[in-house]
């Protein structure tokens, strides 16, 4: 028997993680001791499935976390995410609104998981955002 996918939608900003999962609402500071709380809780939950946008790097500590802990991840371009909210109706942009907006885009398109980079990789991109910083 097929194991039922249940869908998280995580908005990142810099100093918040909203989260929305099975219509309930919460906020987690971005922070490495939350996301680690927050990851824990998640792998209680069989056939989690998160998803959420690339933030520039702000979603760089969750991201790691939770595939280190083998939850299923797809990071999504948060243009499709956009896109996709306009096309079911939903103009107002708040970080609760976009978290539940990303858990219906799950349920809609389901993504793939996004496969964690080999670690030489992850470097080479972390230097590479560090020098653009300063051309």
């Amino acid at each position: 028997m097929k194991e039922e996918v249940v869908y998280c939608g995580i908005d990142l900003a810099k100093d918040q993680l909203d989260v929305v999962l099975e219509h309930k609402h919460w906020q987690v500071s971005n922070q490495k001791a939350a996301i680690n709380r927050l990851v824990k809780q998640l792998r209680k939950r069989a056939g989690i499935h998160v998803i959420c946008e690339a933030s520039g790097g702000y979603e760089q500590l969750l991201v790691c976390a939770l595939q280190q802990a083998g939850v299923a991840l797809s990071v999504v371009q948060p243009n499709r995410v956009r896109q996709f909210a306009r096309a079911t109706g939903i103009l107002a942009k708040t970080d609760r609104i976009d978290a539940s907006v990303l858990v219906r885009f799950g349920q809609a398109l389901k993504p793939a998981a996004t496969k964690a980079l080999p670690e030489p990789v992850r470097q080479l991109r972390q230097l590479d955002r560090q020098r653009g910083h300063f051309a």
